[in-house]
C-alpha cells in the first residue's frame, strides 16, 4: 500500500517521526498498538470517560500551553508540531512521582486503576494551567469542573478531589518547567512553512496554513470531510466506523484561529476554528449567560478541542451553540475561493442535514452583535423596555433552553 508524508511532534525529550499511517488513526490506537503506550485507557471511545486523557502541549506567546484532550477521538495526524504527553512520561529519570501522581498516592484517589492515569492527565494539566484553581475552599467548583470530563465508577471522588487540592496548594515546579526552554527550542524546530500532505493508500490528509490554500484544496476535493477539534467526526470513526477517504484538517489555519477573536464595527468575531476554551472569555464578558451554558458543554477536554464553527458546519441537528447564537443575531462570514459571503446564521440551516454551504466553501468566522453598553443583552434576560436599543435585524423571539 503506497503510502507518503510524516507527522512529526515532540514526545518525552525528543522529537518523533511518524509515516505509513492512515489518517483515521486515532492518538490513542496509535499509543496502544503502536508507541507501547498503554497507560492511557479505552473506556467509552466517544470523549465521555476521560481514561483516555493526554496533555498537549502547542507555542504559544514564547511559551507552550498545556491542554487536556481525549486521545480516543483526536487523530494522530493533528500532532503535527505539538507535544504530546502520556502518563509515562511524568514519573522522574530517577524514579520519584510527579506531584499529581504523588498526590493521588497520598490521598488514595485510585482504587482498580483503570481510570487513574486520566485523572492523573487533567491533574497535570491543572498544574500547568496559569489561571487553574489555587487549591483552597472556595475554589472547590472548579476543581469539580476541571475533572467533571473523567468518570469513576469505584473510588468515589473525594480523595481523587483531596489529591486536586493538595497538589494546587503545592509548589508549581516540575521536571516539565525545568526543561520548557528546550522542549520549546524542539518544538520551534518542527514548525512547517508550508502545509503537511500525508495519503495511505487511497485516504489522504491536508493541513493547510492559511485560508487561501484550505480554498484551493476545497475546490480540488470537493469530496473531502472539513475536520477542526474531531470531537464529532472521531465517534464517525470509532462508533460508526466510517471512511472518509480526504480530510482537510483545519487546526493550522491561521485565519481561523484563536488570534482572530475580534470585536470591530460593533461586532465580536470569531474564527471557525476557534476552540470552546479560547472563546469563552470573549463570549462571557459580553454576554454573562453563556457561562453556565459553555461549563455544561462537553466537559475541559472536550472544549479544548471542539471549536464552534466545527459545531455550526457540522449542521448537527443536536448541536448545542446555533439556537443561543441564533437567538442573538449571529452571522457567518463563508469563504471560497470566489471570494466571501455574509448570511444570518439561522439561514444558514436549509433543512435537515443540509445547510448552506456551496462547494468549495467553508465557514471563516461567526459574528455576533455586542451589546449595547446602555442596555446590555444576555442569553436569557428579558427583551428591553420599549424605546431601549435592540439589534436590527432581530426578526422573531426565541426560546433558549440551556
Amino acid at each position: 500500500m503506497k503510502s507518503g508524508g510524516s507527522v512529526r511532534f515532540v514526545m518525552g525529550d525528543r522529537v518523533v517521526e511518524v509515516g505509513g499511517f492512515d489518517p483515521q488513526l486515532t492518538v490513542l490506537e496509535w499509543l496502544r498498538t503502536n508507541a507501547n503506550r498503554p497507560g492511557s485507557k479505552e473506556g467509552c471511545a466517544e470523549g465521555d470517560c476521560g481514561a483516555c486523557t493526554v496533555v498537549v502541549g502547542e507555542l504559544g506567546d514564547g511559551s507552550i500551553r498545556y491542554r487536556a484532550i481525549n486521545a480516543c477521538i483526536q487523530l494522530l495526524a493533528t500532532l503535527d508540531g505539538k507535544q504530546l504527553i502520556t502518563v509515562e512520561d511524568l514519573q522522574s529519570a530517577d524514579g520519584s512521582l510527579h506531584p499529581a501522581q504523588q498526590a493521588m498516592v497520598d490521598q488514595h484517589g485510585s482504587q482498580c486503576g483503570f481510570c487513574t492515569p486520566g485523572f492523573v492527565m487533567s491533574l497535570f494539566a491543572m498544574f500547568h494551567r496559569p489561571e487553574s484553581p489555587d487549591g483552597s475552599a472556595s475554589e472547590r467548583w472548579r476543581i469539580d469542573q476541571e475533572l467533571a470530563g473523567n468518570l469513576c465508577r469505584c473510588t468515589g471522588y473525594a480523595p481523587i478531589v483531596r489529591a486536586a487540592t493538595q497538589l494546587l496548594n503545592g509548589p508549581r515546579e516540575d521536571g516539565f518547567s525545568s526543561r520548557q526552554t528546550e522542549v520549546t527550542a524542539l518544538l520551534q524546530e518542527i514548525q512547517r512553512s508550508q502545509g503537511l500532505e500525508l495519503s495511505f493508500g487511497s485516504h489522504r490528509f491536508f493541513a493547510p496554513l492559511t485560508i487561501d490554500e484550505l480554498c484551493r484544496l476545497l475546490m480540488a476535493n470537493p469530496e473531502a470531510v472539513m475536520v477542526a477539534g474531531a470531537t464529532d467526526l472521531g465517534l464517525w470513526i470509532t462508533k460508526q466506523q466510517r471512511v472518509m477517504n480526504t480530510l482537510i484538517y483545519l487546526g493550522c489555519v491561521a485565519e481561523l484561529q484563536a488570534l482572530h477573536i475580534n470585536e470591530s464595527d460593533g461586532w465580536l468575531e470569531i474564527g471557525a476554528a476557534v476552540t470552546y476554551s479560547d472563546a469563552m472569555d470573549s463570549l462571557v464578558r459580553h454576554y454573562p449567560d453563556f457561562q453556565p451554558m459553555l461549563s455544561r458543554l462537553g466537559a475541559v477536554q472536550v472544549r479544548n478541542a471542539g471549536t464552534i464553527g466545527g459545531n455550526i458546519a457540522n449542521g448537527s441537528p443536536i448541536g448545542d451553540m446555533p439556537p443561543a447564537l441564533i437567538a442573538l443575531d449571529a452571522r457567518l462570514v463563508l469563504r471560497s475561493s470566489q471570494g466571501q459571503r455574509t448570511i444570518d446564521l439561522q439561514d444558514f440551516f436549509i433543512e435537515y442535514g443540509k445547510q448552506d454551504l456551496r462547494p468549495g466553501e467553508c465557514v471563516e468566522k461567526i459574528l455576533l452583535p455586542l451589546p449595547s453598553t446602555a442596555s446590555p443583552i444576555g442569553l436569557l434576560n428579558d427583551p428591553p423596555a420599549t424605546g431601549a436599543p435592540v439589534h436590527e435585524k432581530r426578526k422573531a423571539p426565541f426560546a433558549v433552553n440551556l
